[in-house]
């Protein structure tokens, strides 16, 4: 997220109030087996597991000859890649985060990879002189170095819907997938060699070019699981464990592929099994992602109506009720406020507005549902998208975390009025600087660039300036670099 020459901050100095925060659990957090240690070990795990199959190869070369069980691995793990891509390309359509961007990206280009350089030769039993399995060396490189864009791209950065993202993104990757196919013709000498029975060679003796270009993809591959285990850590996210428990198997599988002296299209070896485990892995974190999101989203949408039912119901039957109570003596009733009509009036406005409170209480709420289903309403209300993403230790307490909803609603409210903006990410996490609210959208951006004057600023912008004030915070109103509006909310 670029941060701009001048900015606009507000310091909280008048009451003192603090944010504060109580010792429950908060349920966005993975616990148990998923939790920050299960991760971290459980990735450890797998690390382990993994070298220890590459050993054991470089030890023993194993390799069987069976065409159809061959076949039918590259055919799973080819449907296993689209499928994940596809759902992880639903994600971005709601989050418009690069992040997801580029696991697409990644994603994606290892599919076509894998299509383009195994499945396609194990399905037509090729025998052309190696030039798939010198694609699969040098496309591998792009998709390590795609993965670890992705694991050190910024937390925040969104990406313009107008320019098709996910279009580009499939451009590009069919672009890398022709590139990589010329450049294996052009090197397929310098790499392999043919043997007989379509067995390539693949000993370190002739071809340390292959040797080199296989030990950078799995640094490549090795750093960016490292960066992604520790992104999993921080945001406490049990899917961006997984994909860098993923991406450990795939840079196992490439330094794997130096450990035989011959490869083939009909010989199956441990290799397919750890780069079938690393597809099977992606397309559950892909579908976990989706699930929780569609979990999410319908919490929301049924906090959101009942909250909407609580306003009709107050706004409507509840004031006529209050109004026969208080004025059935005027109509003429002989007994007056003993009248039975009256009284059952009385009695319905007071189950009314037992109704309204249970309706409308938001202590059974988590921090994550409020902005959730502020999200939805709003979201039904301007026809944008909206993305929430809250990642907290502990559950804020009910005053902070009302506080924190209404400066959010007013922004979002704020961004849909005036920077006409297609998506708003919401992100509620902790930073060294605090308890950290930002609202990023992807529109016009601020009407008078960084230096908006007191006087120029509406009455949402005063009244997020109060809230933030009272919870002795600090308000920041900024563009964003590539268009757009940012405004973050910090407490101590």
């Amino acid at each position: 997220m670029g941060t701009q020459a001048s900015e606009r901050v507000v310091n909280g100095r008048g009451s003192g109030t603090r944010a504060t925060f109580d010792l429950s659990s908060n349920r966005d957090v993975a616990s148990g087996p998923l939790g920050a240690v299960g991760v971290r070990g459980a990735l450890a795990l797998l690390a382990v597991g993994s070298a220890s199959v590459v050993v054991a190869q470089f030890a023993h070369p194993i390799a069987l000859e069976a065409p159809t069980l061959r076949v039918t691995a590259e055919i799973t793990m080819t449907f296993l890649g689209l499928g994940g891509a596809w759902l992880l390309g639903a994600r971005f359509a709601r989050t418009r985060r690069l992040r997801d961007l580029l696991l697409v990206t990644g994603l994606l280009m290892l599919t076509l990879i894998e299509v383009a350089a195994f499945a396609v030769p194990a399905a037509f039993a090729d025998r052309s002189g190696g030039q798939a399995a010198v694609a699969a060396q040098w496309g591998t490189v792009f998709v390590a170095a795609t993965f670890l864009a992705a694991a050190v791209c910024p937390e925040g950065q969104l990406v313009n819907d107008r320019r098709r993202p996910l279009l580009l993104a499939s451009l590009a990757s069919a672009a890398v997938l022709a590139a990589v196919e010329f450049g294996a013709w052009l090197t397929t000498g310098d790499l392999v060699a043919l043997r007989p029975h379509a067995m390539h060679a693949t000993g370190p003796d002739r071809y340390a070019v292959g040797w080199t270009l296989a030990i950078a993809t799995t640094v490549l591959f090795s750093y960016a699981a490292l960066r992604l285990a520790r992104l999993s850590h921080l945001r406490r996210d049990p899917v961006l464990a997984m994909f860098a428990g993923a991406v450990i198997l795939l840079a196992a599988s490439r330094i794997h592929s130096l450990a035989p002296r011959w490869s083939s299209p009909r010989l199956i070896s441990p290799g397919e099994g750890l780069r079938l485990f690393a597809f099977a892995v992606m397309f559950v974190a892909a579908l976990r992602t989706e699930l929780e999101s569609r979990v999410r989203s319908t919490r929301a949408a049924v906090i959101a109506e009942r909250r909407r039912i609580a306003r009709v119901l107050h706004d409507g039957l509840a004031q006529d009720l209050a109004f026969v109570a208080c004025n059935l003596s005027r109509l003429g009733a002989p007994s007056g406020s003993d009248d039975p009509v009256a009284i059952a009036a009385r009695r319905a406005l007071a189950l009314s507005r037992g109704a309204i409170r249970d309706l409308s209480d938001s202590r059974s709420t988590s921090t994550h549902e409020s902005l959730e289903s502020i999200g939805h309403e709003l979201q039904e209300r301007f026809g944008l998208e909206v993305a929430v993403d809250v990642r907290l230790d502990n559950e804020l307490a009910s005053d902070t975390r009302e506080e924190v909803a209404r400066i959010a609603r007013e922004a979002i409210v704020n961004a849909a009025k005036h920077g006409e903006p297609e998506h708003v990410i919401v992100s509620l996490t902790h930073t060294d600087a605090g308890l950290t609210l930002r609202v990023a959208d992807d529109g016009r951006g601020l009407p008078h660039g960084n230096n908006l004057h007191p006087r120029q600023e509406g009455f949402g912008l005063r009244s997020m300036h109060e809230r933030a004030a009272g919870l002795g915070g600090r308000l920041t109103l900024r563009d964003r670099r590539g268009g757009g509006a940012e405004i973050e909310l910090v407490l101590p």
